[in-house]
Order: structure tokens, then C-alpha cells, then sequence
């Protein structure tokens, strides 16, 4: 495994080499902080993901992300982490990959910006992939993963109507529990 962590809080962690894990029952809570155009954290929250359930579509298992805000069903595959919204399916994040990689998913694009970026978070210090989504409606999300962890780490930026880009919301892994 290629993560340290703080057993307290990490309840189980995969033995698969899966980017992001998935069975039900899984589940991942985050500090989420807001920061306003100058960096300066102005609130904050908690947000819990989990799976709720599974489907199988043509022979294969897509599970159900619940507190993801779309109607969207996820899959690993020997190449990554795949996503399947209405029926239609594409690549989200490749998992093996190489740093400079992209490729697109739907209307967007992603890219592996690192392989190994160290990440710090409330539950502990991961060795993560580091994704980054160029949105054609909005700035970037940078997404870090760790290899039988899942997501412990996101970065959104939002950008101001005179169109300097910021960081807009920061989402850290407080508790995992894996089966």
C-alpha cells in the first residue's frame, strides 16, 4: 500500500489497488472550508460520501456514489475509475497513469498531474495521484487519490467576475471506513 495513515480513523482500507475503492457500504467524511478571493477560509462544513448501492449493466457491477450531486454511477476497470451517467460511460480518472496524461470525459478533460504528490489531511499523510478536471462551464478541480483510499483530498476554484481564478473550497479526509 502506498499510504500512511492514522488507524483511528481509517476503519479497513482496501487491499485492492484501486484508485478509489468501491463496494457498499463504503464510506468517506470530509472537512470541507470556503475561502473567499483572498485565500481567507470565511466557512466550512462537513460532507459524507458513500456507496448505497450497486446495479449491474451488461455483466458488470457500477455502484451509487450517495451525496455526489448528479445522477452519476461509478465502476473501477483495469484502466481507472469510470463513470456512467444516463447510460453513457467514459474514463474519469486513469488509474495506472503517467503525469502529463489526459483524455477527455464527456464534454470536459482530465489530466494526471502527478503519481506521487504527498497530501496531509485530518486523517493523515497520503501518497496520492493527482487529477486535475478542466471544465468547459467553469475553472479546474484538482482531485488527490491514494492507491486502496479513495479521494482524501479536493481543491475547487471559481473564478470573480473581473476573472482572477481562486480557490474556492477545500474538501479533507477526516474518516474512512472500507470494507
Amino acid at each position: 500500500m502506498l499510504s500512511s495513515c492514522k488507524k483511528s480513523n481509517l476503519v479497513g482500507a482496501s487491499s485492492d489497488q484501486q484508485i478509489w475503492p468501491l463496494k457498499t457500504g463504503d464510506l468517506w467524511d470530509y472537512q470541507v472550508a470556503s475561502y473567499d478571493t483572498a485565500g481567507i477560509v470565511n466557512g466550512g462544513g462537513t460532507l459524507s460520501l458513500s456507496i448505497t448501492s450497486d446495479t449491474v449493466v451488461a455483466g458488470e457491477t457500477w455502484y451509487r456514489l450517495s451525496g455526489d450531486t448528479g445522477n452519476f454511477f461509478y465502476t473501477e476497470r483495469s484502466n481507472g475509475f469510470w463513470i456512467m451517467s444516463n447510460g453513457s460511460q467514459a474514463l474519469f480518472l486513469k488509474y495506472p497513469g503517467s503525469a502529463g496524461e489526459s483524455w477527455n470525459c464527456y464534454s470536459d478533460s482530465v489530466s494526471v498531474q502527478s503519481t506521487d504528490t504527498s497530501v496531509s489531511v485530518p486523517l493523515g499523510t497520503y501518497n496520492c495521484y493527482m487529477y486535475r478536471l478542466f471544465y468547459s462551464s467553469k475553472p479546474v478541480e484538482d482531485y488527490y487519490l491514494s492507491i486502496g483510499v479513495g479521494m482524501v483530498a479536493e481543491d475547487d476554484y471559481s473564478v470573480t467576475s473581473s476573472g482572477q481564478v481562486y480557490k474556492a473550497y477545500a474538501f479533507s479526509l477526516t474518516y474512512a471506513s472500507l470494507k
